[in-house]
């Protein structure tokens, strides 16, 4: 089955296919099932993924893990960014620093795992298993479960797509 936002030629096509291909939803599904079997993607491995990609998503873990949200913005284009965490909508790379810098200020013993699916010059698909406690509350655990694409723009994230499934628990 073809699937057009995985295929890293098919620079026509943009992160947004991801929600909507997530918008279908079969109750109590994963984004990351979902997406797998939506794609028949059998063989994800290092033939779909270039060394400056995978930095960059090591970064990423990094920042996260660390809660740099200023680090991260280093990595974000600085011409019409834009980072989607769900129907949240950031704009600007000043402004999604300041996001993530909020963000990660709220979440305490945060652990993060990316599995990489495509990663070129143009494009990063990637699923998120992150657990962090709430820094108001810290005996609540949250947990999500999403898919994330970024669109590159000369090795800087342009744009950002977050399809999250949360869940918490006491």
């Amino acid at each position: 089955m073809r699937d057009s936002f995985l295929e890293v030629e098919d620079e026509d096509v943009t992160c947004d296919n991801l929600a909507f291909a997530f918008s279908k939803f079969a109750p109590g599904s994963s984004p990351t099932s979902t997406l797998l079997d939506l794609t028949s993607v059998d063989d994800v491995g290092s033939k779909n993924v270039t060394t400056q990609a995978q930095e960059l998503v090591d970064f990423f873990q990094e920042c996260y893990v660390c809660g740099d949200g200023e680090a991260m913005a280093t990595r974000i284009s600085p011409h019409q960014s834009e980072w989607r965490d769900g129907p949240k909508v950031v704009k600007g790379r000043a402004e999604i620093s300041k996001y993530l810098t909020e963000q990660w200020g709220a979440q305490k013993n945060r652990t993060q795992k990316c599995e990489l699916y495509v990663g070129s010059a143009t494009r990063v698909v990637m699923s998120v298993e992150r657990e962090w406690s709430d820094a108001n509350e810290p005996w609540k655990t949250i947990s999500e479960k999403g898919m994330v694409c970024w669109e590159l723009d000369a090795g800087l994230v342009s744009k950002r797509v977050f399809v999250v499934e949360p869940s918490a628990s006491a």
